[in-house]
């Protein structure tokens, strides 16, 4: 708005036939109003863009609107010649908005240093400062006799000739309190000077003298006619006052701009230099053309203007909409970036992730394939495919300086390879994707190296168990047998008789304790009767004529590894246990399954269920960490009619390529 009042001020200016009077004073007021109106509005929106001291920001840039457009009226009105009601209306809307810009020059001081809207004892004083330049203006829109617009002398409707002897001292005794009240606003910064920080100190030592100058060149105004050194002075104040509040914010540092305020200074800087290049343009029309006046190429500089500001914006659209229907999303890469960002916050899990990418990539870059490789020290490992990916192109994913995938793209159809817009726009989305692949490809790892642990403490075990089963065990039946033969040879009444006795009987339960530790290791049922087997009869051995375990076969079993065997009968056995212990139930069944690749084990019971805010005890952890050890889980649904345990385990468990590298 501002640049428009700004061009359509000096367009009026020179439109017109050169000024038989006041010419050169016309020509100062020109570039005062112009010069003071720019800073005015470049100042404002500096502060406001920051957002630091709104209450500064706006008392710049508001009023400024009303500034230019008094600007224009009061360049327009020098070239009247006759009382139109137009110049009727335009007198007095030009007395009137010079009103706001006056109070909130004279009044701004008060929001330094805070930068906020005056409270307290400011705030009386910008109310009484706002009072007394109202009532100032009023009594001299009532004690005016005529209007001086251009060459015309037209009455003032609103002249009161009662009030015309006394109007002029009130006039002189108001503008003094104005004066006076202007000094105490302009010092008033320096009454928070002991309070304020470090930045607003500075603030303060820079605006007041400004304040204070404004102030004094009004005055100066006010008491001598106009001259050039007057006029001059008018024009630097003009613009040194805003050009002071802007160097106060570039000065601590407070110059950063939001995307708003930057596009906007972005549009404004060709703006202005587009309507100096077109304005030369008309005045140079102007003089080379004879006979033509200069509206003409003014009206001609003003549509080309246009037609200039209006053609590089359209060209832009046409451009980004063919890019967008050839190409998808590869001009705009942030948006790429951040439907990854948006799709990932979806996501539950972290496998899910190559295929997201897969997908974003085919479907916002219209390209016909791609597929997210991890690289494994086995070699790569394809994530996720989406489309044709016969003949793709590498883009790295690197994670904390390592290499740790590829995304594979196909090119389009007809190109040999991808060009730099789209590299450019893959690049950001494997930046993103790689935290998530190298996340995948630990936790592969990490299944593998526990695999491979638990594959590693069930053979231990079996060894243990079959050295205590066959060496020790028979070494120690032995040995009683040796106690017991030479028991009975001695006489009833030998006194070694009853110590042999007593050495026999610790053989005994040392030889159960053997029996009792090697079952634990792993219970021989297993390798007899198998998990089926072995189920029977644990469901045997702890059903009860008041609580019967029963047992659901589903299907014959598949060959299973010795660990998920031994986790299912401990998971099962822990579960009826509790079930039997806690659940007050009338029933219990078994549910075995093995459909597909997976072991689904159910324990469930008709009892009481579990109560609010139950914490898991060990029993239940143990159930949950053997399952996990495995890469499977174990759940406890609780409810009001019975209790159930779900057990998912990998049949093939121990097998490393099974679940991860």
């Amino acid at each position: 708005m501002a640049l428009l009042l700004t061009g359509a001020e000096i367009a009026i200016y020179f439109s017109h036939p050169p000024l038989t009077f006041h010419r050169q004073w016309a020509a100062v007021e020109l570039w005062q109003y112009v010069t003071q109106g720019s800073s005015l509005v470049i100042a404002g929106l500096l502060v406001l863009a920051r957002r630091v001291a709104p209450a500064v920001g706006w008392l710049l840039l508001g009023p400024s609107a009303l500034f230019m457009v008094a600007a224009c009226l009061s360049t327009w009105l020098r070239f009247a010649t006759s009382a139109t009601p137009g110049v009727y209306i335009a007198v007095y809307a030009e007395y009137v908005c010079w009103e706001a810009p006056r109070i909130a020059l004279v009044v701004l001081p008060l929001c330094f240093p805070h930068g906020r809207f005056p409270t307290g004892w400011t705030r009386r004083l910008a109310v009484l400062i706002t009072v007394t330049v109202l009532v100032c203006e009023v009594n001299n829109l009532l004690a005016q006799r005529v209007w001086h617009p251009g060459v015309v002398t037209m009455a003032n409707a609103l002249f009161i000739p009662a009030w015309a002897p006394y109007g002029q001292p009130i006039n002189q005794a108001l503008r003094l309190v104005v004066a006076g009240l202007a000094l105490v606003a302009a010092f008033a910064p320096l009454t928070y000077w002991q309070r304020a920080t470090e930045v607003q100190r500075r603030q303060v030592t820079v605006v007041v003298p400004i304040f204070l100058l404004l102030v004094t060149e009004e005055v100066v105004r006010a008491l001598w006619a106009w001259s050039l050194w007057v006029s001059a002075a008018r024009v630097v104040l003009g613009v040194l006052g805003p050009a002071a509040l802007a160097y106060v914010i570039v000065r601590d540092r407070l110059y950063d701009l939001d995307r708003g305020a930057r596009r906007v200074i972005g549009v404004a800087v060709p703006l202005v230099l587009l309507a100096a290049v077109y304005a030369a343009a008309a005045a140079a029309m102007s003089a080379l053309l004879p006979g033509v006046g200069a509206a003409v190429p003014a009206i001609l500089a003003v549509l080309a203007a246009l037609v200039g500001l209006v053609l590089r914006p359209a060209s832009r659209w046409v451009l980004r909409r063919v890019d967008q229907v050839l190409y998808g999303d590869r001009a705009e890469p942030y948006q790429l970036a951040r439907r990854l960002a948006d799709r990932l916050r979806e996501v539950a899990e972290a496998a899910q992730v190559p295929l997201a990418v897969c997908q974003i990539v085919v479907s916002a870059l219209r390209l016909p394939g791609a597929a997210l490789t991890g690289v494994t020290p086995t070699g790569p490992r394809r994530l996720a495919t989406v489309g044709d990916v016969d003949d793709v192109e590498r883009i790295e994913l690197r994670h904390q300086g390592q290499v740790v995938g590829h995304l594979l793209v196909a090119p389009r159809s007809g190109e040999s390879a991808l060009d730099e817009l789209d590299r450019g726009a893959l690049q950001p989305l494997a930046d993103l994707a790689a935290p998530a692949v190298s996340a995948i490809l630990l936790a592969a790892e990490l299944e593998s190296s526990r695999a491979r642990v638990v594959s590693a403490r069930e053979d231990e075990r079996s060894r243990l168990r079959r050295d205590v089963h066959d060496g020790v065990g028979p070494s120690l039946a032995a040995i009683r047998l040796q106690v017991d033969t030479a028991y009975a040879l001695l006489p009833a009444d030998s006194p070694s008789g009853s110590l042999l006795g007593r050495v026999s009987a610790e053989l005994g339960e040392a030889l159960a304790e053997f029996r009792r530790v090697t079952e634990s290791l792993r219970p021989p049922v297993l390798d007899q009767r198998g998990l089926g087997g072995a189920l029977a009869e644990l469901a045997g051995r702890l059903s009860t004529v008041a609580l019967p375990v029963g047992l659901d076969l589903s299907g014959a079993l598949p060959a299973l590894a010795p660990a998920v065997e031994l986790a299912a009968y401990r998971i099962t056995a822990e579960a009826v246990t509790n079930a039997i212990r806690h659940a007050r139930a009338s029933r219990v069944l078994v549910t075995v399954s093995a459909p597909g690749e997976e072991l689904i084990l159910r324990v469930r019971d008709d009892g009481v269920g579990l109560r609010q805010g139950r914490v898991h005890g060990v029993g239940l952890t143990s159930m949950a960490q053997r399952a996990a050890d495995l890469g499977g889980t174990c759940t406890l649904d609780g409810r009001p009619d019975g209790t159930t345990v779900t057990a998912r385990l990998p049949v093939g468990a121990v097998d490393p390529a099974m679940i991860g590298l």
